[in-house]
């Protein structure tokens, strides 16, 4: 009776009732295969779908310009007006220390780049800030807190306030990954970044400006096509670049020259300030020169006036002495001829009362003798010594009117002497109050200018050393430059995807490893299976089945052990696998939850390599054997003829080898595919063993030999190039 063809799917599937722990352990190994390699592949296109949202979502920039000068209005303008540029926005960021850590200090987003909020809110008033979650807490701050910050001495007005509240936590698509840049604060790593109101920058240019690019957001961030267009972007924005920077350099070695120039104009001044000060002491030192010469020459007139004027005095004294001498002389012999004369004039008087006396009796009795030669001889004799009276009288009385005049004029002059002496000596003084007030107003004006000149020179001079310094600097500054830069200018950003691409990359070995296991143990399963099955596949083909209807049952076995573990494998491999993978990389980048990516082009082919591996080891075991006949299929195989191997050449060691190695040698040398079956099935799963512990190792190796043979330092100490050589 011959046995229908369902039959035979009956028998396929009793006999996967019968074998359920074989048909398990292919189910599993081909699971295993096509989870690895659908997670694997998977996982990097998932990853860049994730973060492609995730752009498209905060409008992550497509590129960016850096400035060595910065950039203007008019720069961001003519940025925006350049083709493919779809919107350009300014923003300003500098570096600053809180606490003990370094920090990013950047202007709040108004379009591209926007923060997505974890914890509170975003800024509403100047004194308030948004960070991330990782620095508040290497601070040892919540929302809430107060957060201080301290600027480099050479910003500390480039930002309005220095304090702020942290208002909230927040992620930023300019940050993905744990690198937060370099800076010249502090040990030159940025630990974070702090996001405060635009408002508060007081800085005249932007330090970047973003863009986008039109068509750009509809691309896959990390796709070819991208890349492509926007390398073409950021190449088409070059000559701008030049254009731009050219003009600004212009602009600001302009304005650079002007400031030097008004520096060197206020330096002239002051300059001049001090040397007029200095000309008008020495003015006032001449005319004080002057001024006590005059002083000198008045006071030697006036002594020398004086001193005349004393000696004329004393002349005029001494002549009126030596008048006044011969005046008192004259008038004492004066008074004595007067003396004598009144008594010559009295014993006349005597006479003429005697002659009177008599002159009645003489008269009346001797009238004839009134005219005695006795009476003329007295009168005759007194008449001369009267007359020379008289004129000494008169000689007297002149002499002392012309004393007393000489008197009067000696006193008037002794007075005029005196009045000119007072008022010379009251000029004299006058001009020496004056002087000493002009002496002592030039002390106090020589005083102010030296500690003028004291404090001036020094600020003068390092006015001077700055002016030099910023004209060397002017001229030997280098010429404005334009940095255009795309996505990959960020870390985090390529760093995510090279990080995922490296995922990937471990497709290439992981997976055929598991294929390879899952094949061999196939190959086996299905070897011994229909070794098994010999006298039953050798009835099948008396009865008269053909190879085809025969060999279905096996490849039947495989195709659904594969299917079944291919589709299980595909579920674990296309959700959990990735999420694993994402998860882990969630220490190192900012990215929201894994979104998933359709890939049915990946799901069909590993499904169907997995169905290609077992059912191909299977149709191989299932060869030879149909290929034989009935006759030789129902017969027991004939065990391999015994033969001499190798080894046993070598007299002195088989020789040493116990009767049970001898067999195995024997055995292994006789059925070698199943030695080489077995070597290559335990080599990948020692594989598998040694490449995950390879890569464990050799990443924390490169730590290691990064800071322990490269990086042979603790800290770093740098020179501030602006201290003093002393």
């Amino acid at each position: 009776m011959v046995m229908r063809p369902n039959r035979l799917r009956t028998d396929a599937w009793r006999e996967i009732r019968h074998t359920f722990s074989r048909f398990l352990s292919l189910v599993i190994l081909s699971a295993l295969a096509v989870a690895f390699l659908v997670g694997l592949r998977a996982a990097a296109p998932h990853m860049e779908y994730t973060a492609d949202q995730y752009y498209d979502e905060t409008r992550l920039m497509d590129g960016y310009v850096l400035s060595t000068m910065g950039l203007t209005d008019e720069d961001l303008e003519a940025l925006a007006a350049a083709p493919g540029v779809a919107q350009v926005e300014g923003g300003w960021n500098l570096d600053a220390i809180a606490i003990d850590s370094v920090v990013t200090v950047r202007s709040l987003p108004e379009q591209l780049n926007q923060l997505t909020v974890k914890e509170g809110r975003l800024p509403r008033s100047e004194n308030e800030c948004v960070t991330e979650t990782l620095l508040l807490d290497s601070l040892g701050l919540s929302v809430g807190d107060t957060l201080e910050l301290t600027a480099a001495e050479d910003e500390e007005e480039d930002l309005s306030c220095w304090t702020y509240t942290v208002v909230g936590t927040v992620t930023s698509p300019l940050y993905v990954g744990t690198d937060r840049g370099t800076s010249r604060l502090g040990n030159g790593a940025v630990d974070g970044f702090v996001y405060v109101p635009a408002d508060n920058f007081q800085l005249d240019v932007y330090t970047v400006a973003y863009f986008t690019g039109q068509g750009l957001a509809e691309l896959e961030s990390y796709s070819d096509e991208y890349d492509d267009r926007a390398e073409a972007l950021l190449d088409s924005l070059e000559p701008l670049s030049e254009e731009r920077a050219a003009l600004r350099d212009d602009v600001v070695r302009q304005e650079a020259q002007e400031e030097l120039d008004d520096a060197q104009r206020d330096i002239d001044e002051a300059q001049e300030e001090l040397d007029d000060a200095k000309a008008q002491l020495e003015q006032a030192r001449a005319e004080l020169d002057a001024g006590w010469q005059q002083y000198y020459d008045g006071l030697s007139q006036l002594t020398t006036s004086i001193t005349d004027g004393r000696a004329q005095l004393e002349e005029t004294a001494a002549t009126l002495v030596n008048g006044w001498q011969d005046y008192y002389d004259g008038q004492a012999q004066y008074e004595a001829a007067l003396a004598d004369y009144e008594s010559q004039a009295a014993q006349l008087a005597a006479a003429e009362q005697e002659l009177e006396q008599g002159q009645a009796q003489y008269e009346a009795a001797l009238a004839p003798y009134a005219g005695t030669p006795q009476y003329a001889l007295v009168e005759q004799h007194l008449a001369p010594q009267k007359a020379q009276l008289d004129e000494t009288a008169a000689t007297l009385t002149e002499t002392h009117d012309h004393l007393t005049a000489g008197q009067a004029q000696y006193d008037e002059a002794l007075a005029e002497l005196n009045r000119q002496q007072l008022a010379g000596q009251a000029q004299l003084s006058g001009s020496l109050a004056q002087l000493d007030e002009g002496e002592t107003a030039y002390a106090r004006s020589l005083g102010q200018y030296a500690a003028a000149v004291a404090e001036a020179e020094p600020e003068l001079e390092d006015a001077r050393q700055e002016l030099a310094d910023g004209q060397q600097e002017l001229d030997e500054m280098e010429p404005c430059e334009w940095y255009v830069l795309g996505r990959d200018g960020n870390a985090g950003i390529v760093g995510y995807s090279q990080d995922a691409q490296r995922v990937a990359n471990l497709a290439a070995v992981f997976p055929v490893i598991f294929f390879v296991v899952a094949a061999l143990a196939c190959l086996t399963t299905m070897t011994r299976m229909v070794e098994e099955q010999r006298s039953q596949i050798g009835a099948l083909k008396a009865l008269g089945f053909t190879r085809m209807a025969i060999s279905w049952k096996y490849l039947g076995y495989a195709a659904a052990a594969s299917c079944t573990g291919g589709l299980a494998g595909l579920a674990l491999g296309a959700t959990l696998i990735p999420a694993v993978i994402a998860n882990a990389f969630a220490i190192m980048y900012t990215m929201p939850s894994l979104q998933y990516k359709s890939l049915p082009v990946l799901y069909t082919l590993s499904v169907l390599l997995a169905v290609v591996c077992t059912t191909g080891a299977s149709l191989w075991a299932c060869f030879a054997t149909l290929i034989d006949t009935p006759a030789n299929l129902m017969r027991p195989r004939a065990p391999k003829p015994g033969r001499r191997v190798f080894l046993e050449y070598c007299t002195p060691l088989w020789r040493h080898l116990s009767f049970t190695w001898k067999v195995t040698m024997r055995n292994l040398f006789r059925y070698q595919r199943r030695f080489w079956m077995t070597v290559l099935g335990i080599g990948g799963c020692t594989a598998l063993i040694v490449t995950g512990f390879g890569l464990h190792d050799s990443i924390f190796a490169i730590l290691d030999n990064q800071y322990d043979e490269i990086c042979v330092y603790d800290t770093l100490v740098g020179i501030d190039s602006d201290l003093s050589q002393g």
